[in-house]
């Protein structure tokens, strides 16, 4: 199950400064073949050289399987390159396993609970400071908020349910990446699973004041697209394989939901149960 959402929707979102370094966030299964057909062969390769930072929220296969191709690659690329690897204690332990079939993969590791805010090597990616939150979901599950030198702030949530250490962290975002696995109507089933639902993910983004809300991490219930409702709005968005966007162009993505909803009329109409097309918009 696993897998299966994270091939539809993957968990690597990578964010570019004017320095043109580069992190990512969560590195699910299929990550290196995404970017390999998003970027092309040559985007790829200058990404991953100038890849700095990753940044692994939890131990869950669908949010770091997809990591050791990446380093594997990197280290390919650039042999003296040591990437800064920002996670929980268990993912180094892991690494270790597997450093007796992949010697030599070179990394530093920063264990998320310990991982000082101010970082040399987080300087070198323009950014003043990057905090971890402990958030809701598996033991040892962590947010990240990322402050850069220009002024922006970006939060991910990582799998969570609502968390307000990370409300309290994340004032004032510019953008919030939040999981929102469920819809709203089966917030029993997120909070037995220790999810969020759409509707809770985006009054996330409004108690935090960000201003815009990222939603991803859709269950794989939904095969193309998650159900949209009347709280969603142009400062909201919804993640897809193959999204690119500079960050003041993300309020450009929610203005297009009510094509999106025509485009997969068929899917969204399968969703609902009618088995009809759906005549279904989002007035934005």
């Amino acid at each position: 199950a696993a897998a299966a959402a994270a091939a539809e929707f993957d968990e690597a979102n990578a964010l570019r400064h004017a320095e043109a370094r580069h992190v990512l966030l969560d590195v699910g299964e299929g990550t290196l073949g995404q970017m390999h057909r998003v970027l092309g062969p040559q985007g790829l390769v200058q990404v991953l050289r100038n890849l700095d930072l990753i940044f692994i929220s939890h131990m869950h296969a669908d949010h770091h399987v997809g990591l050791v191709r990446v380093l594997l690659y990197k280290q390919r690329l650039c042999p003296r390159s040591r990437v800064v690897l920002v996670g929980p204690e268990a993912l180094a332990r892991w690494l270790g396993e597997l450093s007796v079939s992949h010697p030599g993969l070179n990394y530093r590791f920063v264990a998320a609970h310990e991982s000082p805010p101010t970082l040399p090597l987080y300087q070198s990616l323009g950014l003043q400071r990057l905090t971890t939150v402990p958030v809701v979901h598996c033991p040892d599950s962590y947010g990240v908020v990322l402050d850069h030198a220009v002024g922006w702030r970006v939060v991910y949530s990582g799998d969570t349910r609502p968390c307000s250490g990370l409300v309290q962290a994340g004032r004032g975002a510019d953008v919030l990446i939040h999981e929102a696995t469920f819809e709203d109507g089966m917030e029993a089933e997120a909070a037995q699973k220790l999810h969020s639902t759409t509707r809770e993910a985006i009054a996330i983004g409004q108690a935090m004041g960000a201003s815009h809300t990222l939603l991803t991490h859709f269950s794989q219930r939904y095969p193309k697209i998650p159900v949209f409702d009347d709280t969603f709005s142009a400062s909201t968005s919804v993640a897809f394989d193959g999204l690119v966007a500079p960050l003041n162009l993300l309020p450009a993505i929610g203005t297009c939901l009510p094509a999106i909803q025509t485009i997969f009329a068929q899917e969204y109409a399968a969703l609902q149960g009618d088995g009809e097309l759906a005549d279904v918009h989002v007035s934005l």
